[in-house]
């Protein structure tokens, strides 16, 4: 694979919406029932920077099987084969926006946000995944990326 493709804009998401992460937790906080930020999330909340300007984003979401993965991908991986195809990382920005903007998501559904990892107080590096568990809205925090059925990558698409 490798070719430089049109890929179709699968939904737009909007950032800079807030002025300081606090702000967008706001919205996302354990008083709201629709959203579970998984403790890991919170932490990565914490060094995650907020865009200055309101932009919407138009985004794709890539099944694994078409960006021609190693059996045990890392965050790196990703990033250069989803470059090979002509898309870009997301800011980390969209990983809770995108929880907070997408509240129709299919049970079962597991979107990792591809994104520059960013280091956790225990110099962890962590992306944001977002999932619908049983009917449970999830923005969590991983360091590892998971290749299962239900699994898909989010891009921006320049």
């Amino acid at each position: 694979m490798g070719d430089k493709r049109t890929w179709p804009v699968w939904m737009k998401v909007e950032i800079g919406t807030h002025n300081n992460m606090a702000s967008l937790l706001d919205v996302m906080s354990p008083f709201d029932s629709s959203i579970v930020v998984a403790a890991k999330a919170n932490e990565l909340l914490l060094d995650t920077p907020i865009s200055r300007l309101r932009k919407r984003l138009q985004l794709a979401m890539v099944p694994p099987e078409v960006l021609d993965l190693p059996q045990y991908p890392n965050m790196r991986d990703v990033i250069a084969a989803g470059e090979k195809q002509g898309l870009v990382r997301c800011p980390g920005e969209v990983g809770p926006q995108l929880r907070r903007q997408y509240m129709n998501q299919p049970i079962g559904e597991f979107l990792n946000i591809v994104m520059t990892p960013i280091e956790d107080y225990r110099r962890v590096f962590r992306f944001f995944r977002i999932c619908n568990d049983a009917g449970i809205l999830i923005l969590a925090g991983d360091i590892a990326i998971s290749l299962g059925d239900n699994t898909k990558f989010v891009f921006v698409i320049p």
